[in-house]
């Protein structure tokens, strides 16, 4: 069974015509690729709370943007277009 992916990551597959099986399987291997988790990825660091701070965004409309930057990166690193 995949990982479930987040509501954000699973509307950028969509406008990308990719499934959400084969997002997640592409952010699987996108996280062993640079030696992490896909936990960590998706997670807030202090470093992006301090950016969000400073930009004087919410934090969880910066969590949401980092999941949308982050499917867009998986998707066109992984088996993306070429």
């Amino acid at each position: 069974m995949s990982e479930s992916i987040t509501p954000e990551e699973r509307d950028v597959a969509l406008r990308n015509v990719v499934t959400e099986q084969d997002y997640a399987d592409r952010l699987k291997t996108y996280a062993q690729k640079k030696g992490t988790t896909v936990e960590k990825l998706r997670e807030l660091n202090k470093d992006d709370l301090l950016v969000a701070r400073q930009m004087g965004t919410d934090p969880e409309e910066y969590r949401k943007q980092k999941l949308a930057d982050l499917a867009e990166t998986v998707i066109n690193t992984i088996g993306g277009r070429q």
